[in-house]
């Protein structure tokens, strides 16, 4: 791994922010701090503190281009002790309540007031704003300022009141040179599809703080990537637990990769990672090792297959293409999609009478924009008109005798009755356009085209994404 360091002078002068970027993140959180303290005044509430968090905040380990801030208003909790001390049901909501009067008396005000004017409100857990400023996204959470061993003692009061502490321990326990080693690490996520929750390989990729909490444990990328492999046998865990204790506790027992929050030894922050995710990131780790190159950690445009490249694949490839009216968030549209596409999957690969149909089938889902794709990949592209439906066994007589009624044209073969069957569907496409006419249309999207190809731009780089990256994950070679 020796050229690391290579690739290290080569690539982080290409993906560090510029004076440029951070004296505008800067100025950006100064304007907001000032109008949050002054409308804080106004209303009478002392936060403990107003500071910005995530990459681009105390932590520092943001890309070049990272255009994203992370606002955090710290509460005292003991200013609050008559709605924390309520039962688990009313304080929840008497919390939304509070947070939504914040928003609306406190932080838009404060945006306002900034020059801020467009803005909207958003729910996690609770009630938060978020601005957008030109190329900027900027997120105004509240959360309690909760000390570190109430936290492992008793946990959070609301989810975001770790993250304070997240940049604490990265802003404090990571070296400059390991800043720059996340940088590296985040890069290779992003440009291999694998990070964050926009058009990842899976629902969702590696998180920036998952990429800090690597470089953490492990303490370089050349460890990182050394260990990687391991990830799905292991535990990343700073309360000294073993992996088969990890699992014996339920609410891990079905997560794929354990890397525990350090501030909250009940909490898996890689519960949300896809295993696919994984799976890519360490079949490209494993490719980078064998040949590395500056090229696995800068992120090139997916482009549209040449008509050479993609006519092998195309009779197995199927694009669903849809339009979203904005009304609804990406992250529903995408988990409603892909939920109806894991369904379509199984209906893809067996008949309904369980035999196989398409053989083993891949999809992904890709959006931009107000462009959402679905991209399927077939095993086979068509089929004979019959298949064989395997009946009872010769020993079961009654069931023969059912089975045989209903198909005269039974026979028997190795123990087993057997009828041909008129399939409905030959080719994956009509299938796909059958399921999708006919499915219950997910709110916020219009279905705009089933093509093999793609119809739009969207869809052909779905095209791309599915063929350069996904199927040769899986060795896949169309027949």
């Amino acid at each position: 791994m020796t050229n690391l360091n290579t690739i290290r002078s080569k690539v982080l002068p290409l993906i560090q922010p510029t004076e440029e970027e951070n004296k505008a993140l800067d100025q950006l959180f100064r304007i907001l701090k000032e109008k949050l303290h002054y409308f804080a005044n106004k209303l009478n509430i002392l936060p403990t503190f107003i500071q910005n968090h995530g990459s681009t905040g105390i932590k520092q380990t943001h890309l070049r281009g990272t255009s994203d801030l992370d606002i955090f208003i710290g509460l005292d909790p003991a200013a609050y002790t008559n709605i924390i001390n309520l039962p688990p049901k009313m304080r929840k909501n008497t919390l939304k309540d509070l947070f939504l009067s914040y928003v609306n008396e406190w932080f838009i005000p404060a945006a306002q007031a900034a020059g801020f004017p467009r803005y909207q409100l958003s729910y996690a857990e609770h009630p938060y704003l978020i601005i957008t400023h030109e190329k900027y996204e900027i997120d105004i959470v509240g959360c309690f300022d909760l000390p570190y061993d109430f936290l492992l003692t008793n946990g959070p009061i609301t989810a975001v009141d770790r993250t304070p502490w997240h940049s604490k321990i990265i802003a404090e326990k990571l070296s400059d040179a390991q800043k720059q080693d996340v940088r590296l690490l985040k890069a290779f996520f992003q440009a291999n599809y694998v990070y964050g929750d926009k058009n990842t390989l899976g629902r969702f990729g590696f998180t920036g703080f998952s990429a800090e909490i690597l470089i953490l444990y492990y303490q370089n990328i050349e460890n990182v990537f050394s260990h990687f492999e391991e990830l799905q046998h292991t535990a990343i865990d700073f309360f000294d637990r073993s992996p088969t204790f990890l699992r014996k506790i339920k609410r891990f027992q079905n997560d794929f990769l354990l890397i525990i929050d350090p501030v909250d030894k009940n909490r898996n922050l890689a519960a949300s990672i896809s295993k696919r995710a994984y799976e890519y990131a360490l079949f490209q780790i494993k490719q980078f090792q064998t040949n590395p190159s500056p090229k696995f950690f800068l992120k090139e445009p997916l482009q549209p297959l040449t008509s050479n490249k993609l006519s092998p694949f195309s009779p197995h490839l199927v694009v669903i293409e849809f339009k979203s009216d904005g009304t609804v968030h990406y992250s529903e549209l995408r988990d409603k999609l892909t939920s109806a596409c894991e369904r379509l999957r199984k209906l893809l690969e067996k008949e309904k009478t369980g035999e196989p149909r398409f053989g083993k089938t891949f999809f992904e889902v890709y959006f931009e924009g107000n462009i959402y794709a679905a991209i399927f990949y077939c095993e086979y592209a068509a089929l004979d008109s019959t298949y064989l439906r395997r009946g009872p066994p010769k020993t079961k007589i009654p069931n023969v005798k059912q089975f045989c009624a209903k198909h005269p044209n039974a026979f028997l073969k190795n123990g087993f009755y057997y009828a041909p069957i008129e399939r409905e569907f030959r080719k994956p496409i009509d299938l796909v356009s059958h399921f999708f006419q006919n499915y219950k249309k997910i709110k916020g999207l219009t279905l705009h085209s089933i093509t093999h190809e793609g119809a739009t731009p969207i869809g052909q780089r779905a095209v791309t994404l599915m063929v350069t990256h996904i199927l040769p994950l899986y060795g896949v070679i169309p027949s």
